[in-house]
């Protein structure tokens, strides 16, 4: 991603703080040359749901030396596209890339109104696709649909089925499975000589 986003027409951040493209786009180092990133998605928590996983992505490239920033917190639908617009308006400038989680529905609206700000801004954007809804909503809005795809500079997906499900729409799309940290899942010690067998049936 980061040799694709290395091209100066991407956008008027081809030169910045007297480097290049290629200087913003390393990872770790001084501030000077550190990636700055802005996630654009719903950051909830656990106490709300699930925990995006752009969060956790955007944790380690932190923790490799990458400048980032998160939005939203808000769970109000309003405040958080109020919260979203005014944050990628205010750090525009300092924003090297923009990551936006895109899901169908109402939060689609969310997706479309900030891709189209930081298009607007100059600010390269990588979308990632999610939730098994997108596909019929992309067939029920295409233009819509096609015109956000379009606005990315990169766009990924977690799996083969919503690539293929967006082909028509955006035929480069990635797959970038989500990462499972399997630090988090240790095997037990199992004896190879015993076996056991689990059988499951309907239950009337």
């Amino acid at each position: 991603l980061a040799t694709d986003l290395q091209d100066p027409s991407v956008s008027p951040r081809g030169q910045r703080a007297g480097g290049s493209v290629s200087d913003a786009l390393q990872i770790g180092g001084d501030g000077a040359t550190a990636l700055r990133l802005l996630f654009v998605g719903a950051y909830v928590g656990h106490a709300h749901g699930s925990p995006a996983v752009s969060a956790a992505i955007a944790r380690r490239l932190a923790e490799r030396g990458a400048v980032v920033h998160t939005v939203s917190q808000r769970r109000h639908a309003l405040l958080r596209l109020a919260d979203v617009l005014a944050t990628i308006a205010r750090r525009a400038a300092t924003t090297d890339v923009a990551h936006v989680d895109v899901f169908s529905g109402r939060a689609f609206l969310w997706a479309e109104a900030a891709v189209g700000l930081l298009r607007r801004l100059g600010v390269p954007v990588v979308c990632t696709l999610h939730g098994g809804g997108l596909p019929a909503f992309a067939l029920a809005e295409p233009a819509r649909v096609a015109r956000l795809l379009r606005h990315a500079r990169i766009v990924t997906a977690p799996s083969r089925y919503l690539r293929e499900a967006l082909r028509p729409l955006r035929d480069d799309v990635r797959v970038v499975p989500n990462p499972i940290d399997v630090a988090h899942f240790a095997a037990p010690v199992r004896d190879a000589r015993r076996r056991t067998l689990l059988w499951l049936r309907a239950l009337h």
